[in-house]
């Protein structure tokens, strides 16, 4: 298991989140912070409401063990952590 780093934007041009997530691979890490996120609405969002308000497929990604998409408006890194040995 590794440490993935990941970064994700507001919509306000800056990085102000960064979550530490426990995974096997990115993939993983992804689907575990959405899961983490899912009671905040204003960054987790369902695909009808991508589809809705007309979101661009650069702007969220889609994960989780309920099919949601994580709002990044484009602004998305994952970086696994090198742990010490």
């Amino acid at each position: 298991m590794a440490q993935y780093e990941i970064q994700f934007g507001s919509g306000m041009g800056i990085y102000p989140f960064t979550k530490l997530i426990e995974a096997d691979n990115e993939q993983e890490a992804v689907d575990n912070l959405i899961d983490k996120l899912e009671a905040d609405e204003s960054i987790v969002v369902t695909l009808d409401e991508i589809d809705r308000d007309g979101y661009h497929d650069d702007e969220y990604i889609i994960g989780g063990n309920h099919g949601l998409a994580l709002l990044h408006y484009g602004q998305f890194y994952i970086f696994e952590r090198k742990t010490r040995q």
